[in-house]
This record gives structure tokens, sequence and C-alpha cells, in this order.
């Protein structure tokens, strides 16, 4: 990233950043994108070997140009993770073992359909939930500090921006 020298120009990245991330996130630069959690207690469930995995899937499938994977931060429903994503549909993972990578690219990134068995199960009510934000653990919850966790690539100061970090 070049050197910002003057608010203008910070506002300006800002934008651009913004719009970029937007863009990847509902699909309108015409791909999807892949989220894998990277929270500590996904790490030690072999969350970086999902992440590989599915790398090496989505190439193997020839949809490296359609799909980009990325690992993100934490999701904060850690009994549940490790945790995958996919983007725009804003379908959520739970539980993701390296050996269910296949099954999420076939049948999700090839097929465009749900893999049914790895949805949230509400425990009250016993449905599947496939979106982050229509499970209960996460309704009533508003994160500030962390508002771009499970979104954003930690380790991508573009992103940050364009998620309204470093504001003060």
């Amino acid at each position: 990233m070049q050197q910002i020298k003057s608010q203008q120009a910070l506002t300006e990245k800002i934008a651009s950043c913004t719009k970029c991330l937007e863009d990847k996130l509902s699909g309108n630069n015409k791909k999807r994108s892949v989220l894998v959690c990277g929270g500590t207690g996904c790490l030690a469930n072999e969350a970086k070997d999902i992440l590989l995995k599915l790398k090496e899937e989505i190439k193997k499938n020839g949809l490296d140009e359609q799909v980009d994977v990325n690992q993100v931060g934490c999701f904060g429903f850690c009994s549940q993770g490790p945790f995958v994503k996919v983007m725009p549909e804003d379908t959520l993972y739970r539980c993701v073992k390296v050996s269910d990578v296949e099954k999420i690219v076939k049948t999700d990134l090839v097929d465009k359909k749900i893999v049914e068995d790895l949805l949230y199960i509400d425990p009250k009510t016993g449905l599947k939930v496939a979106k982050q934000d229509e499970i209960t653990f996460y309704k009533k919850q508003k994160r500030i500090a962390l508002h771009g966790c499970s979104t954003i690539d930690p380790e991508n100061i573009e992103e940050a921006l364009g998620y309204d970090g470093f504001k003060g």
C-alpha cells in the first residue's frame, strides 16, 4: 500500500477499500468468497488445514478464478468451530473438518446447494440455520471493537480500512 500523505488521500483510500470489501462480500466483483475462521479455537481444531485443503480443492475443480479463500478473525462461537462461511450467500458451516472440504466445494461451490449436515441446529426448535445472523447466539450481540472480526482478514490493512478500522 502506498504511503498516505493527506487527509484527502486517506478519505479516498478508505472509500476505495470500502467499495472493494463491499464488492467482495456481495459478489459484485463476480467472485464468491470463502471465509475460514482464524480464531485460536478454530486454529487448534485444524482451521489452517481446512483453509489449505479448500484452496487445493478449489484449484482442482477449476474454481480458482471464481472463488477467493481467506482466513478471517474469530466468529465468537468457539464451541461450534471451525467455521467456514460462503459469501455472498452468507452460508455458515460449523464444526467443519478437513474431511468435509471436498463436500463443501462439490455441493456448495460447484452445485450451488447448501451442505445441510454442516449447518447449525437451533437447540430450541431443532431447525437448521444457514445464516449467522439468524442464529440465536448472535442475534442479541452488537460487536463494537470486534465488529469485522469474522468478516475481514486481520492481516489485510485495506480490508480493515474498508470496514471502518483505524477510526479514532
